[in-house]
């Protein structure tokens, strides 16, 4: 208080001035190493949802089917002919080849092409080879497409020629139906048919974009739908009660080849583009 009692204005108060906010101290090594590996692991799944959508893929495939030639082992058996241990075996190797073209993820069409080749049975009398070959076209359904594996099932049609070697060995002369076999001679037949068939396979994608190696199998049921009957070369018919051919049989194949695709994330960039010309075509 003033000397002299006198209440004076009261002397202004001066605040310090506040203190700047603390800055954030920098992310540590910890921070950083969190980040990149959220990263890493959004770009590993957006891999992992990758999936082929359109492209194709070419194939070779060696194999076996378990079937039957009927009517060829009752004829063999005949008195005369070659005996019931000449008849062709009930196993054929198969090689060939085919190409697959998939179609938005979902389906699977192409086509193949193949030859049979079943061991020659022989006795003291003689030898019969049997073989065969043909192709077709396949649609298939793809119920898996994930991480590079496309599992199907497929069916499929197409034909079928059969060949029949038979030769005489011995010293005395065979019969196959109305065919006789002089002493040391071979007949050469042949015969055809039409097949449907039904089965799964699998194909597995050893890349993720692009293309790439690519192997699977397929395992089927092969049904002819006629009987053909055998001919000779010269395109006369075998009679004398041998009936025609029925080949069916179930079969596993082992594909291996090649191919490429265009994926989920080019499709993507390709539709992207587009909009954009799109919406410059418009702004212009």
């Amino acid at each position: 208080v003033p000397a002299g009692g006198e209440v004076g204005a009261s002397a202004p108060v001066v605040e310090a001035p506040a203190s700047p906010p603390a800055a954030a101290p920098p992310p540590g090594p910890g921070a950083q190493h969190h980040h990149g590996h959220r990263a890493h692991v959004r770009h590993e799944l957006r891999r992992s949802e990758s999936r082929p959508l359109w492209g194709g893929f070419g194939y070779f495939s060696p194999g076996f089917l378990v079937g039957h030639f009927d009517g060829v082992a009752g004829a063999l058996a005949a008195p005369g002919s070659f005996g019931a241990g000449a008849a062709p075996g009930r196993m054929a190797f198969s090689v060939g080849g085919g190409g697959k073209s998939l179609i938005g993820g979902r389906f699977l069409f192409g086509g193949k092409g193949f030859g049979l080749i079943a061991p020659t049975a022989a006795n003291d009398v003689g030898r019969v080879a049997a073989g065969g070959g043909g192709g077709g076209v396949e649609l298939g359904l793809v119920v898996v497409n994930k991480r590079g594996w496309l599992v199907y099932p497929f069916t499929g049609f197409g034909g079928m020629g059969y060949s029949l070697s038979l030769t005489n060995t011995s010293q005395t002369s065979r019969t196959f139906g109305d065919q006789t076999i002089a002493a040391g001679k071979a007949l050469e037949l042949g015969t055809g048919s039409v097949y449907v068939e039904f089965g799964a396979g699998f194909r597995r994608l050893t890349f993720t974009r692009g293309g790439g190696f690519i192997h699977g199998a397929e395992l089927g049921l092969m049904l002819a739908l006629d009987q053909g009957l055998w001919r000779r070369s010269d395109g006369r018919a075998v009679g004398g009660g041998v009936p025609g051919v029925n080949m069916s049989g179930l079969y596993l194949r082992v594909d291996i080849g090649g191919g490429g695709f265009s994926w989920t994330e080019d499709v993507e960039r390709w539709r992207q583009r587009r909009a954009e010309r799109r919406a410059r075509r418009g702004r212009a």
